[in-house]
């Protein structure tokens, strides 16, 4: 667990070599409202608008991220899934070791527009954008954009990670989602740069992996990623504000070119519009300042993350969310450790252990990396060691990425445990759950009523008298797993619970 939390302060702390942000909750949409409001200037998608089919509609509901507009057509949808892409894949945007991955690629550097390893000295900076421009032609080429036809209906199969459904399949419409790829790039290229502050000209290209690496030169790899570049809600500094209005109007100027009928037309006129993106002054490096940079006044390297308090609260959130993920002997270790001092505390008026006998219980409980919450109740018959029972709870689901709650599940289950120890303040048992589970909304693939199983366990809990018929029950490691759709492609939403409850004997 050390390692990980670790890690999650790491990757915030020094944030990835992202560009431009993209919508999370704790940092601003500036990808997705760059490109939704060029989208808009320059009348793309110029066709009539494409009809969205079911699994278009679940996953419009189902987005990580809330979109600038709502994305009426499902192009508007594949473009806003693509210009993430490049920073997410079909990872959750909390899924902070994943994203290190992505983002420390060596190999996919140019899709963020910054440089290589081999993108070395004055020459560096030349081949860096060379890289930035050729993954953006590819990124167009593949989306069909240079053939004689464009056909932005055809669709192809991207993995994409969803609030409550996750990891998915969708069907999307290639030619959008790959100009969204492309865009992306483009966009970086105004955040992973030096620009000239009077014409917007490139002077050096920002490093990312040789700092990563612990292999960075300044002289030779030029100036570290500077974060605060990033931040587009920073509208008080023209440094920011030059670099969205321009990816904003080369965005325009692609999507104008791309709208050309004929296909060599078509490619000139992107190359054009790359070209005045993507110029480069040259002269300036790390000896001259880079031409006396603007940047250079709060440069930090690629410690300095911008943001101010969306960071800490952005740790905040990591460390939360590694904790809740934390598993094995450490965390059955606390737990032992908590239960302990439970066990040693002692409650006013605690005659005796509750002993056997029927008991009502209630419970509540919340779980953080598969957002959820949890309150049911049911009733439990406890003899000398063994206990046995049954509970229904209903479990609404929350998503920390997209701010954004769903009604869940049902779930009703049988509940057996063994009690370990029983003093007159405490008793320590373990607990197993067996059931069946109902959802209660469609999901892409899942339709509302599908009705699956339900398995759980608590590993180590206690329940601590209050009174002579009243127990609190405290599970510190709650495990529970709805998996409502176990046919086709099966759907489980597991928790890691914190869980507390209370039990009372009637008739005492």
């Amino acid at each position: 667990m050390r390692r990980l939390v670790l890690l999650a302060a790491m990757v915030v702390a020094v944030p990835p070599a992202a560009g431009f942000q993209i919508g999370t909750t704790v940092t601003a949409r500036c990808h997705e409202a760059i490109t939704d409001d060029a989208r808009r200037t320059a009348g793309w998608p110029a066709l009539p608008r494409q009809p969205l089919t079911e699994a278009d509609r679940r996953a419009i509901a189902d987005l990580p991220f809330t979109p600038p507009t709502d994305p009426e057509d499902p192009r508007a949808l594949a473009l806003l899934i693509g210009v993430r892409s490049n920073d997410l894949r079909d990872n959750a945007p909390t899924d902070l070791a994943a994203l290190v991955h992505i983002h420390n690629d060596p190999a996919d550097q140019p899709a963020h527009c910054i440089r290589r390893h081999e993108d070395d000295g004055a020459a560096g900076d030349a081949s860096a954008l060379a890289a930035c421009r050729g993954f953006i032609l590819d990124e167009l080429a593949r989306g069909g954009w240079f053939a004689p036809t464009v056909d932005e209906r055809a669709r192809e199969p991207v993995a994409v990670f969803l609030a409550f459904r996750g990891r998915v399949e969708l069907a999307l419409p290639r030619a959008a989602y790959r100009l969204g790829r492309g865009l992306h790039a483009l966009e970086d290229g105004f955040t992973h740069t030096l620009r000239d502050p009077a014409d917007g000209r490139v002077r050096s290209v920002l490093n990312w992996i040789d700092l990563v690496d612990d292999s960075y030169q300044p002289a030779r790899d030029g100036l570290g990623h500077q974060g605060w570049i990033d931040d587009c809600t920073l509208t008080d500094d023209a440094r920011v504000v030059q670099g969205v209005d321009l990816a904003r109007a080369a965005a325009v100027e692609v999507l104008a070119a791309l709208a050309l009928a004929e296909p060599t037309a078509r490619r000139l006129a992107v190359e054009r519009a790359l070209d005045r993106a993507l110029a480069l002054e040259p002269g300036c490096d790390l000896a001259n300042d880079y031409c006396a940079a603007v940047e250079l006044r709060d440069a930090a390297g690629c410690c300095d993350g911008g943001g101010g308090g969306r960071g800490a609260a952005a740790l905040i959130v990591a460390v939360a969310l590694a904790m809740g993920r934390a598993r094995g002997r450490r965390r059955a270790a606390a737990t032992a450790a908590l239960l302990a001092g439970l066990a040693v505390a002692r409650p006013a008026q605690a005659d005796g252990p509750l002993g056997p006998g029927l008991r009502l219980t209630a419970h509540g409980g919340a779980a953080l990396d598969r957002g959820a919450l949890a309150v049911g109740g049911g009733a439990t018959w406890h003899g000398a060691r063994w206990h046995a029972g049954g509970a229904v709870e209903w479990n609404p689901w929350f998503s920390l990425d997209a701010a954004r709650t769903r009604p869940g599940t049902i779930n009703a289950y049988a509940t057996l445990g063994y009690t370990w120890l029983a003093t007159p303040c405490v008793e320590l048992h373990t607990r197993v759950h067996g059931g069946g589970s109902v959802i209660l909304f469609d999901l892409v693939g899942v339709d509302r009523g599908s009705l699956g199983l339900f398995v759980g366990a608590g590993l180590l809990g206690a329940t601590v008298r209050l009174r002579d018929d009243l127990g609190l029950t405290i599970e510190p490691s709650d495990f529970a797993t709805p998996a409502p759709q176990l046919t086709g492609f099966p759907f489980y939403y597991r928790q890691y619970r914190i869980s507390l409850g209370l039990e009372w004997r009637p008739g005492w």
